[in-house]
């Protein structure tokens, strides 16, 4: 069986160390992310292992003293919490489908148009210059300048731009699916294939950061 997850220990060979007889890693990479409101470094791998079972995992976050371990999407860069003590105290079912990815690869073209609510003076900088992360840590509701929060309602964004005393909503056009992930507070818990199956019914808005960048073509006003 494939398998993608994040090991969120930066010592890769205290890893390998930890894994079974049976497990080919395939490929890896390291990375930064957030968890839990802290900054981690760690390791996401692709691997290929005979037989998956919920105890392999477990016994593989024991032996790292791992609260979590979870399976990502690389495309997404989020996942899905496979095994935690943190959490719920107890284990967590695993479900296959995680593994194969057929979401992602049904969906790795598709583009979005989504919606920010700000003040008028950072819609028209959006306008003029696009955007890019800034490394600068937090702004301001404990918002990471890193991302750029979008929504898919122009009413929600325009909800979040009230709370900050404006009332300007821009819209962000042809944003491909693989710049995104989802709100990592508002949408906590939530896959990307649940957030855009809420787009496509009508139902509630989605909440999504931006990580990379875009050009000012992305970016139009919506009521300014």
């Amino acid at each position: 069986m494939l398998v993608y997850f994040n090991i969120g220990l930066d010592d890769l060979p205290r890893i390998t160390r930890a894994f079974p007889k049976d497990f080919t890693v395939l490929k890896l990479h390291r990375y930064s992310g957030e968890y839990l409101g802290n900054w981690e470094n760690g390791y996401s791998f692709s691997a290929i292992v005979e037989l998956y079972s919920h105890d392999m995992v477990a016994d593989i976050a024991e032996k790292l003293g791992q609260e979590c371990i979870a399976i990502y999407y690389p495309n997404f860069f989020q996942g899905e919490i496979i095994y935690s003590r943190l959490f719920t105290g107890e284990r967590i079912t695993f479900d296959p489908k995680y593994f194969h990815m057929p979401f992602i690869n049904e969906n790795v073209g598709r583009i979005l148009t989504l919606y920010h609510g700000t003040c008028e003076g950072n819609g028209k900088n959006l306008i003029e210059n696009g955007w890019k992360p800034i490394n600068s840590g937090y702004g301001g509701n404990m918002g990471n300048q890193n991302y750029l929060y979008l929504s898919s309602e122009p009413e929600d964004a325009l909800w979040f731009a009230e709370e900050k005393g404006c009332n300007t909503v821009i819209e962000i056009m042809n944003i491909p699916i693989d710049y995104l992930r989802p709100d990592p507070e508002d949408e906590a818990g939530f896959t990307m294939k649940e957030l855009l199956d809420r787009i496509d019914t009508n139902k509630f808005p989605a909440k999504f950061i931006l990580t990379k960048p875009l050009d000012n073509s992305h970016f139009k006003p919506y009521n300014i």
